[in-house]
């Protein structure tokens, strides 16, 4: 009898561990986008964008699509397409910025994606896993969404670094002067509000 108590009691931890793990590997965050105006005094003019949205799998991977995307006198944008073809930033490229913060380390962090346009409408991949990765052990890996932004290009000033930033995965950990946002803001997750 014992044996069978055992038995069935490991049956019961294998389960509702497969239950847990199931669970957790299928949770996502994804977002709306909708366009942001930038105030600009003056401006009859603006860069904008239509919707688009952003998700990330709890495996790290993440996908951006954006649409509608203008330059300041309502022109599609179409960028050189080097990060498809070389994997290089040449500093055409519009950044989606997805922000939040790990509760179980205290710790404030952007991931920012670069993204190539055709017409005005493009998508990416971005695989962030090995940033989850340097959580460490023992620590709660819950991590809270915040912030989805999508800016233009980095200021020709800030290219560098934002590339820097782009080339060592993208993350950026406390630093509330991201390079990679420089540009005007033409995205933002939410609602518009009639």
């Amino acid at each position: 009898m014992t044996r069978r108590l055992s038995i069935f009691a490991v049956v019961i931890t294998v389960v509702v561990l497969a239950a847990i793990s199931a669970q957790a590997g299928g949770t996502k965050y994804q977002s709306s986008v909708v366009p942001v105006i930038a105030d600009m005094a003056g401006a009859t003019a603006f860069p904008t964008m239509g919707p688009g949205k952003v998700l990330m799998k709890s495996n790290g991977k993440c996908k951006s699509k954006l649409s509608g995307v203008t330059d300041g006198v309502g022109i599609p944008v179409t960028t050189d397409n080097s990060m498809k073809l070389t994997g290089e930033l040449t500093g055409d490229e519009y950044i989606v910025v997805l922000g939040g913060n790990f509760p179980g380390m205290g710790t404030v962090f952007e991931f920012n994606i670069p993204v190539e346009l055709k017409s005005g409408k493009g998508s990416a991949k971005v695989d962030q896993s090995s940033q989850f990765a340097l959580i460490p052990a023992g620590v709660h890996r819950a991590s809270v969404f915040d912030k989805l932004e999508i800016y233009e290009p980095p200021l020709p000033a800030d290219f560098a670094a934002c590339k820097l930033v782009i080339d060592a995965g993208g993350t950026v950990v406390d630093d509330p002067n991201n390079p990679c946002k420089t540009g005007l803001m033409v995205g933002a997750s939410g609602v518009i509000i009639p």
